[in-house]
């Protein structure tokens, strides 16, 4: 017989995670090398002994959940083990009705000046910092309104999103394939509670993943306490996650997929202490940057 490429026999040994999902996942604005998926692959490959595990996406940037369902046929041909569906909060959009989308998006934009205020507010830097400072703040208010939208229980979209997730939750139990969903959160938002403003959003989602029985995380939790500031590709202009955010993204799913015993427990990652001494070498640093402290405050 025919010897197979070495590729296609380690692909064929391999534990199969698949991942479908759209920009976030499929990492717009990052190396390819840098997305979730291949960080979950390298770190679940690190550990000598153990069967291989092989990460595929089936993601298309600017999907949502219902058209994600075209992409579920494939992922199914691939026989995985485990089957991952990445969730942002646009999903729950109803793009058919393009118009309406359209008209709420304009109010998350900053309201351009008439013609008069133009003219005025070249001539003044001060008005001109104001009226941005308006703007922006306006913008920041039909951001929230946008997704309070599409997020109300009688909105087309939303009955869409739902009825999606039933969807992928009966295919894949029909295959017999373990089916986990990840909620991803707004980037662009502090996500301390009380200050992150679409808890309310992920409270939806959770409700029915809830209610029908479904695996899943939600990694908001994992983004508690970061800057929002390093989390984006390009911090207003670009909320896709950064490096840095598709790392937590990709540790946060590691542990939940152990917790849901979808890995098993040889595959969770081996702390280490390398990191202990920093403090004390912070400090050395701090202290030769800053030649006038005196002594009594350097001992503090």
């Amino acid at each position: 017989p025919e010897r197979q490429p070495l590729a296609a026999v380690a692909d064929a040994a391999a534990f199969r995670i698949a991942i479908i999902g759209d920009s976030f996942t499929v990492g717009v604005g990052v190396q390819a090398t840098d997305r979730y998926a291949a960080q979950l692959e390298r770190m679940l490959n690190a550990r000598a002994g153990l069967r291989p595990v092989k990460v595929k996406l089936f993601a298309h940037a600017g999907t949502s959940t219902f058209q994600q369902l075209r992409y579920l046929k494939d992922a199914l041909i691939w026989q995985p083990d485990v089957l991952v569906l990445g969730i942002c909060l646009n999903d729950a959009e109803n793009t058919a009705k393009s118009d309406q989308l359209g008209e709420w998006r304009q109010a998350t934009l900053p309201p351009p000046p008439g013609p008069r205020l133009a003219a005025l507010l070249r001539h003044s830097v001060f008005l001109s910092a104001v009226y941005r400072g308006w703007g922006a703040r306006a913008a920041s208010r039909g951001f929230l309104r946008y997704y309070q939208r599409i997020y109300d229980p009688d909105y087309s979209g939303w009955t869409r999103f739902r009825a999606s997730l039933k969807k992928f939750q009966s295919i894949c139990a029909g295959h017999d394939v373990p089916f986990l969903v990840m909620i991803l959160p707004l980037m662009n938002d502090p996500f301390e509670k009380g200050r992150y403003r679409f808890e309310f959003a992920h409270e939806a989602i959770r409700g029915v993943l809830d209610g029908k029985g479904m695996a899943y995380l939600d990694a908001l939790d994992a983004f508690r306490g970061k800057d929002p500031q390093r989390m984006t590709v390009i911090p207003v202009l670009d909320p896709h996650p950064s490096e840095i955010a598709h790392r937590i993204i990709a540790e946060a799913l590691l542990d939940s997929l152990l917790a849901h015993k979808f890995l098993p427990e040889d595959y969770r990652l081996v702390e280490c202490n390398a990191g202990n001494n920093l403090r004390a070498r912070w400090k050395r640093t701090d202290d030769m940057l800053d030649p006038l402290r005196s002594p009594a405050e350097s001992s503090k």
